[in-house]
């Protein structure tokens, strides 16, 4: 190596001057610092038994039971010694045209959810206090390719379920702490 060469590498790291090697550490440093998550991580809960139930043909309920479980909450199946309840009274599904085609076809909807449930923090479940989620999302529809946007549908109203179902879960866990 020439004598130039050398001193030039030797007066820095990895070969950067050391006012980028700051700016690399402070970059580093902050991005991860800032507290960036993937949606749907992070969420605990401190609860430790819960009783749920539901009205009839509640679809919210096997999913809610499923995620509660799997953060390791024991589901009870009565109310007597558990930390809280929750009865799932409803949840509704929506679709509304948003616009159309020239041809008088559908080109957007909009699907909405909307689920009604009901957290009680002791045994008796008359001081259970009712509460009322909606999530929607805009859904347009494939003119060619029929069949393309009916599979959509079915993933974004299990999407939609499941973004209930996680905002159920923060609003037990805000209620519990």
């Amino acid at each position: 190596m020439s004598r130039q060469l050398k001193a030039r590498v030797g007066n820095s790291i990895f070969g950067l001057k050391p006012v980028y090697c700051l700016f690399l550490l402070a970059f580093i440093a902050l991005s991860a610092g800032c507290g960036f998550q993937l949606r749907g991580s992070g969420v605990e809960s401190s609860l430790q038994s819960v009783y749920v139930s539901s009205a009839r043909n509640v679809q919210l309920y096997g999913l809610l039971r499923q995620r509660l479980s799997g953060l390791g909450i024991t589901l009870t199946g009565s109310q007597q010694g558990t930390e809280m309840s929750v009865h799932l009274i409803s949840d509704t599904f929506k679709r509304r045209t948003i616009s159309v085609t020239g041809r008088a076809l559908a080109a957007e909807y909009e699907l909405i959810m909307v689920a009604r449930y009901s957290i009680g923090l002791t045994e008796d479940s008359s001081e259970a206090i009712e509460h009322s989620l909606e999530v929607s999302r805009i859904f347009a529809i494939d003119q060619g390719n029929l069949v393309g946007s009916s599979e959509e549908q079915v993933l974004l109203v299990g999407e939609m379920r499941e973004d209930l179902v996680q905002q159920i879960i923060r609003h037990m866990n805000t209620l519990a702490r």
